[in-house]
C-alpha cells in the first residue's frame, strides 16, 4: 500500500529552450524514470535494459527482453512527442498489483494573462472531449486547467501482472499550467489502467501538482549559492562522523548477517546536521544534531519484520533499549542507547518502494550529553 498522504520524492527539473523559466516538480520515489532525455540510441537502449531487469527481476531473461522492447517503443513514442519527463510505477495495494504512468511536456502558448490562458485551454479541452471533466482550479502559483477522463488502452503481455494481453480501461488526469513567460504551458499527466486504485492515484497527482515551481537562471544560481553555504554550515564534524559511522557499521553488519541479498542505495546515503525539537522550538539558527540517513532495498514487509526482530535481539544484548512503533503506524521501529555515546536508531519501512530507511542520530551538540531528543 502506498504510504499515507505524504510521499518521499525526488525533484525533476526541465527547461523549455525559448523560455527563461526552469520548471520543477517532485515525484514519489517509487516511480522509475523512462530515459526520454537519453543522448543517443545506445544510452537509451542501455537504460531501458537496466529498467526492465530491475522491474522484472523474478522473470526470465526472455520476458525481461520482451518488457524492454515494450518500454523502448513507449519511450521512443514519448521522445517523438516531445516529452520532457516520463515515469512508471508498479506498486502493491493490499496484495493487488497496480501500475501508473506520469508524463510531462512543455508546449508553446499565445501571449496573454495566466487566467485567460487557463480558461482558453479549458474551453478547447471541453470542446475536444465533452465527455471528460474539465475545470480550472487555483493553485498557490496560479490557475491550472484540469482534465479528467476515461479511455481504453492495450496492455501487452510483457508488462501485464499476469503475463496476458488485455484491452483495459484507462483513467487519466491532465494539468495544463500556464507559465508567466507568455510562451509556454507545462502539462503533467498521470494515467493508470488500475482503475480500482484511481482514488489513491488522483490524490497522489494532487500532491505532485502542489510541488510545481519555477525559477529563472539568476534565481536558481542564487538558490544554489545559498544551498552551498548552508550545506557547508550543516556538515557534521569528524568526531560526529566517527560516531555515526560506528553505529551504522554495526547495524549494517547485523543486517548483512541476517539478509545477505539486501543492498544499500549509495545515492540515498548522507550525513547532515539537523535540528532537534528543543533547538527548533527555541529558535536556534544553527543545526545541532548529527544524523546519518541510509536506505536498504529491496526489503518486503515480511522481511522488514524479520530483520528488525533480529536487530532487536542483537542490539538489546548490546545495551540498546528497543521499542516498536505504534499499532496505528506500523513499519516503524526505534532503539536507544546511553553508552558509550547516546544514540538513537530509527527504521522505517516503505512498502511502495520496498525500502527500509535507516536513521542514526547522535546527541544535540547544543545540549548536555544526554540521550537524543524526542522522536520525530
Amino acid at each position: 500500500m502506498i504510504d499515507g498522504p505524504t510521499f518521499e520524492a525526488t525533484a525533476d527539473q526541465v527547461f523549455f529552450a525559448d523560455s527563461p523559466l526552469h520548471v520543477g516538480w517532485e515525484v514519489p520515489d517509487f516511480f522509475h524514470h523512462l530515459p526520454v532525455q537519453a543522448a543517443d540510441p545506445d544510452e537509451l537502449g542501455g537504460e531501458i535494459a537496466e529498467l526492465a531487469a530491475a522491474l522484472f527481476a523474478e522473470r526470465s531473461n526472455e520476458e525481461q527482453f520482451d518488457a524492454a522492447m515494450v518500454f523502448l517503443a513507449q519511450t521512443a513514442d514519448l521522445i517523438d512527442a516531445g516529452a520532457q519527463y516520463a515515469g512508471v510505477c508498479f506498486v502493491d495495494f493490499d496484495g493487488r498489483p497496480s501500475m501508473a504512468t506520469l508524463v510531462a511536456q512543455r508546449v508553446e502558448r499565445d501571449a496573454g494573462g495566466l487566467r485567460a490562458t487557463a480558461d482558453a485551454i479549458a474551453g478547447q479541452l471541453s470542446r475536444h472531449a465533452p465527455q471528460d471533466d474539465v475545470r480550472v482550479v487555483e493553485m498557490a502559483y496560479g490557475p491550472v486547467a484540469l482534465r479528467t477522463g476515461l479511455t481504453s488502452t492495450a496492455i501487452p503481455p510483457e508488462i501485464s501482472p499476469d503475463s496476458l494481453p488485455h484491452e483495459v480501461p484507462r483513467r487519466f488526469v491532465q494539468a495544463h499550467i500556464p507559465l508567466p513567460d507568455d510562451l509556454s504551458v507545462q502539462m503533467l499527466e498521470l494515467s493508470t489502467v488500475s482503475v480500482d486504485d484511481w482514488d489513491a492515484y488522483s490524490r497522489m497527482f494532487g500532491e505532485i501538482l502542489k510541488t510545481v515551481e519555477w525559477a529563472t537562471d539568476d534565481e536558481l544560481r542564487t538558490a544554489r549559492e545559498q544551498r552551498t553555504a548552508a550545506s557547508a554550515a550543516s556538515e557534521p564534524g569528524d568526531e560526529a562522523r566517527h560516531g555515526l559511522v560506528a553505529v551504522s557499521s554495526r547495524v549494517w553488519d547485523l543486517i548483512k548477517t541476517e539478509q545477505p541479498r539486501v543492498g544499500m542505495s549509495p545515492e540515498l546515503d548522507r550525513m547532515r546536521l539537523a535540528f532537534c525539537p528543543t533547538c527548533r522550538v527555541s529558535g536556534n539558527e544553527a543545526p545541532c544534531t548529527p544524523e546519518h540517513l541510509w536506505t536498504l532495498a529491496p526489503v518486503e514487509a515480511a522481511e522488514a519484520d524479520s530483520l528488525t526482530a533480529h536487530l532487536e535481539d542483537r542490539l538489546t544484548a548490546e545495551g540498546w533499549t528497543w521499542s516498536p512503533g505504534l499499532p496505528s503506524n506500523p513499519g516503524r521501529w526505534y532503539a536507544d542507547r546511553t553508552a558509550p555515546e547516546p544514540a538513537r536508531l530509527a527504521l522505517r519501512h516503505s512498502p511502495g518502494s520496498t525500502a527500509l530507511h535507516v536513521t542514526v542520530t547522535l546527541t544535540c551538540r547544543h545540549q548536555p550529553a544526554t540521550a537524543p531528543g524526542p522522536r520525530r
